[in-house]
């Protein structure tokens, strides 16, 4: 058993408060059709007018976007002391139905701690179509270039569900800059292990027809795209042996026991695979995928906080500083 950092639950108005409750849940997301793809809805809320620094020409606050591509990415981003939290939100959710973003960005603003949460492509405002750009190469590859040229220094990754995958691979990939990890429920290679096994004839043949199908799974239903299960295939971490994942920086991992979608002995299986020493997997016995219960954000925070006061920097450039 993991002892977390003990933090206040800041979660739900109170008088004073800055900061509205946006979302109490993950909402689950309406199916698409073969002629549209559904986005999501979002939570009705006026967000904050986004400011631009002039310095770096980059967006803060709500609602900001950044172009790779010719495609815009959305992302909300309040700059703040080092590490900044990056969080990667689960499959097919806006990040404006993610109670955990919403939770970690009233914990970060209140202790002054960078945070920046992603929308992938093809997702809520970020442009591009679900069902071809929907994609683990294409979210990588948009959470490397929001490392290199927006955050642009020291991150600590917080991915749920999916977001818990593609964490994983920035921490190789950017071992300079990611200086923690905290998965929630992490959805490692449940394309190939969990849904391919379950596709029906019917749902393989609607696949190859209409490129994807929407696939009953846990308490939701999922669009499950062609193009997403054979992109997939080239970011497997569960194929390796004992300490395959290069990844040296501390890691902790939330896993609900009464999880629907995943089955919680996986999270061995990916524990034994990180290279870290400092590797910590905590069960939550009543814990389900979503874990959006007040004391799963405490624990998500705690581990934040973990994970982050094991970061030092020193500035060697005055002469105060020893």
């Amino acid at each position: 058993m993991t002892a977390f950092v003990s933090v206040p639950v800041f979660w739900q108005n109170r008088p004073g408060s800055a900061l509205p409750r946006r979302c109490s849940k993950s909402i689950s997301t309406p199916p698409i059709t073969k002629d549209r793809v559904t986005r999501p809805l979002v939570c009705s809320i006026q967000p904050e007018p986004a400011v631009h620094e002039s310095a770096l020409q980059l967006c803060t606050g709500y609602d900001c976007k950044i172009e790779f591509d010719g495609r815009t990415v959305a992302y909300d981003f309040f700059p703040g002391s080092s590490p900044t939290i990056m969080f990667l939100p689960g499959f097919f959710f806006s990040r404006w139905r993610q109670a955990k973003a919403n939770a970690l960005e009233i914990f970060a603003k209140r202790k002054g701690q960078a945070i920046f949460v992603q929308e992938y492509l093809g997702i809520g405002k970020s442009e591009g179509d679900f069902v071809t750009d929907g994609t683990l190469s294409h979210w990588i590859q948009d959470s490397l270039r929001i490392i290199d040229r927006v955050i642009r220094g020291r991150v600590v990754l917080v991915g749920a569900g999916v977001g818990g995958w593609i964490m994983l691979h920035l921490a190789m990939m950017r071992p300079d800059n990611v200086v923690g990890l905290v998965g929630l429920n992490p959805s490692v290679d449940f394309t190939e292990d969990l849904i391919r096994p379950n596709l029906s004839p019917e749902q393989l043949k609607t696949i190859e027809s209409d490129g994807f199908v929407n696939m009953p799974w846990g308490y939701r239903n999922y669009p499950i795209s062609k193009a997403l299960l054979e992109d997939a295939k080239k970011w497997l971490v569960l194929t390796g042996g004992p300490s395959s994942l290069d990844i040296t920086c501390p890691v902790r991992i939330l896993q609900g026991l009464s999880d629907e979608e995943l089955p919680p002995r996986r999270m061995l299986e990916l524990v034994d695979k990180i290279k870290s020493e400092d590797c910590v997997l905590s069960y939550v016995k009543y814990g389900d995928h979503n874990l959006e219960e007040e004391e799963d954000f405490t624990r998500m925070w705690g581990a934040v906080c973990d994970v982050s006061d094991k970061f030092f920097e020193y500035d060697l450039t005055t002469t105060s500083s020893g």
